[in-house]
């Protein structure tokens, strides 16, 4: 009896931290929404996304060269970015992808680092880490300053931090030249293993929007916080990534309608808008500890109603 009513406490208390549990989650989640829309989080996301293509270029150039340092191979890591690039994006027009792969030959060197031409293309690259920093004051509940210094170093290491993030992340998700060389030595076949891992990749991912979103903003963010707010973005964009086929088969003939022969581009611009939405909701989430959904004035009213 004794033992039976050990389980059926134990039972209970689980019930009940699973139960605090859920409700804390959804909670966290709704005030992120709420801070998410107060802030006009989709107006931020639709600016980053116009920085993202407007420095698309440069910010790809910089990731073959990065790329390229490491394989020793600028011609190697072009094609190898070249097919990631092609594989990571729904379906565009031949006609873009073209486009895109000739700026790349024209502007990449067969071998060497030009680190002039490198420090140029940080450059040009830093409207989309300059986007992002200011986004994530707006939502933060910082004032941006804009021009000064320290805004600018941020998000040049800001940017630094993207692209090595992305680096790492195509050569774990991505069999390409840096699996190859890791098989070469008798140490690096186990990593070879991890490499060609999506589990593996969703850990990196949550791993470092945890830690950017903990130190991106020039406010303190509690570790926990920030925890919740990587875990929430890498879940909509897995989530959007295994159900994104449904709005291409449903409004797909809508899209050909409008667009025409962009239709392919339209797609391709809404899953970045999509991408920086997710983005900006996940940082609403780890900054909305103190967010307050129902405004005090209102909250009060109802006090009083309940009293009556």
């Amino acid at each position: 009896m004794a033992k039976a009513k050990s389980l059926s406490d134990y039972s209970l208390k689980l019930e009940k931290k699973s139960y605090d549990l859920t409700k804390s989650v959804l909670l966290r989640l709704v005030q992120g929404l709420v801070l998410f829309k107060r802030r006009k989080g989709e107006v931020i996301a639709g600016a980053s996304t116009f920085f993202t293509l407007l420095s698309f270029a440069p910010a790809l150039l910089l990731f073959i060269n990065m790329v390229g340092l490491i394989i020793a191979d600028n011609a190697g890591a072009r094609d190898y970015v070249m097919r990631v690039v092609l594989e990571s994006f729904p379906k565009v027009d031949s006609w873009i992808y073209n486009g895109i792969e000739s700026v790349v030959n024209s502007q990449l060197h067969d071998s060497g680092l030009d680190f002039l031409k490198v420090a140029f293309l940080i450059f040009a690259s830093m409207g989309i880490s300059t986007s992002i920093v200011f986004g994530i004051n707006i939502l933060s509940k910082v004032d941006p300053d804009g021009g000064l210094l320290e805004d600018d170093l941020r998000s040049f290491f800001t940017g630094i931090g993207i692209t090595i993030y992305m680096v790492l992340l195509v050569c774990v998700g991505h069999k390409g030249p840096v699996q190859e060389i890791l098989q070469s030595f008798s140490w690096g076949r186990g990593f070879v293993i991890l490499f060609d891992n999506s589990f593996i990749s969703s850990i990196l991912s949550l791993l470092f929007f945890s830690l950017f979103y903990k130190y991106c903003p020039s406010i303190k963010v509690a570790t926990k916080d920030a925890f919740r707010g990587g875990a929430t973005f890498v879940l909509c964009f897995l989530i959007g990534r295994s159900t994104y086929w449904i709005y291409v088969k449903y409004f797909k003939d809508d899209l050909v309608a409008d667009y025409g022969q962009f239709t392919n581009f339209m797609i391709a611009l809404i899953w970045i808008y999509f991408l920086m939405s997710c983005f900006y909701y996940g940082a609403s989430v780890a900054y909305a500890g103190k967010e307050k959904i129902i405004p005090p004035n209102i909250k009060a009213k109802f006090k009083k109603k309940k009293k009556r």
